[in-house]
């Protein structure tokens, strides 16, 4: 998701994700989740209550670049733990709000 430098915050979402053993992600399931570049955006739970625990709120630093906002999912009944990774590029631009949704299948980790 490319999004100019002076927008946001926006909200991350995961939507329809299964492990590798095609092990859904349930409403029970809250992830952690984490950005490799906090100078650039920071990443919080935007649903503290539990009433979208797999929601986000993506807040813009500093600067341009990339950065990686990842979710960490625990282990799904009989399966592996699994991250959900989506790329963010910071342009200079005009303001924007956005939001950002993860769908698909997910991804194990050994």
């Amino acid at each position: 998701m490319q999004v100019p430098d002076t927008g946001g915050p926006f909200t991350a979402d995961i939507s329809a994700f299964v492990d590798a053993k095609n092990n859904p992600v349930t409403d029970t399931d809250i992830p952690v989740w984490a950005s490799s570049d906090t100078n650039l955006a920071t990443v919080v739970p935007n649903d503290p209550a539990g009433t979208d625990p797999q929601g986000s709120v993506v807040t813009l630093g500093t600067g341009t670049g990339q950065a990686q906002i990842t979710a960490s999912f625990p282990a799904q009944k009989g399966g592996q733990p699994f991250v959900v990774t989506g790329s963010l590029e910071i342009v200079g631009g005009a303001a924007v709000s956005a939001t950002m949704t993860f769908a698909g299948p997910g991804i194990t980790t050994p």
